[in-house]
């Protein structure tokens, strides 16, 4: 797929805001995946994502033990 200016910057914004590769794939639309999202990712060399609020408690769990 080519990606569009507007559209990696829109995907650079959405991750740094912390929204999943789901999320940023659904509000891109036009059949862009959430895989096509994440190779993106990887391919702008983005850092990690900031953890969304909330999870399940493992997660929680880990957060907190570090």
């Amino acid at each position: 797929m080519r990606w569009s200016p507007d559209q990696v910057g829109l995907l650079k914004v959405r991750w740094a805001q912390g929204k999943s590769a789901t999320q940023i794939a659904s509000e891109l639309g036009g059949g862009v995946t959430r895989n096509a999202v994440i190779s993106k990712i990887h391919r702008l060399e983005l850092p990690k994502r900031l953890e969304a609020a909330g999870g399940n408690d493992i997660d929680r769990a880990r957060r907190v033990k570090g």
